[in-house]
């Protein structure tokens, strides 16, 4: 059941995403419909979690940001998006940190890389991977 639920959640949202609608439209098993609006784009959706009693991933890797170039002027956060998809729900991550992958967010400067992650709702961890980070450099995450 929980497979099945989450794989329909997924599709929903990669239709949203596609469509750029600002609504969620549920619909239950009984045939009534709840409508949510969303206050920004569902490509923005980095995380849905069901119940405030869930813990996220379970004690696995939760993203919390990714910043490529923050020494160099670049915004925190700015590669949140990439790391989440990669590292997200894993005990273990080693992410590479590859410019010609992320792009470069501040041109001439050498930049370095921050990682910050929670497991499960645990405390907020990080990462640092200095200057020139982005020359094939590996940040791990882990929950192990």
């Amino acid at each position: 059941m929980k497979s099945s639920f989450f794989f329909s959640l997924i599709m929903i949202l990669a239709f949203a995403v596609l469509c750029e609608s600002s609504e969620l439209i549920i619909r239950y098993d009984d045939g009534s419909v709840q409508r949510v609006q969303l206050r920004r784009p569902p490509s923005n959706i980095l995380q849905i979690t069901i119940g405030s009693e869930i813990e996220p991933y379970l004690g696995r890797i939760n993203v919390i940001s990714g910043s490529y170039g923050m020494n160099c002027g670049a915004p925190f956060g700015n590669k949140t998006r990439h790391l989440a998809n990669l590292c997200n729900g894993r005990d273990y991550c080693s992410y590479v940190i590859n410019v010609n992958v992320l792009g470069d967010p501040a041109v001439g400067c050498a930049k370095e890389y921050v990682a910050e992650w929670r497991c499960g709702s645990g405390a907020i961890r990080s990462a640092r991977v200095p200057a020139e980070a982005g020359r094939g450099s590996i940040i791990t995450l882990s929950c192990q």
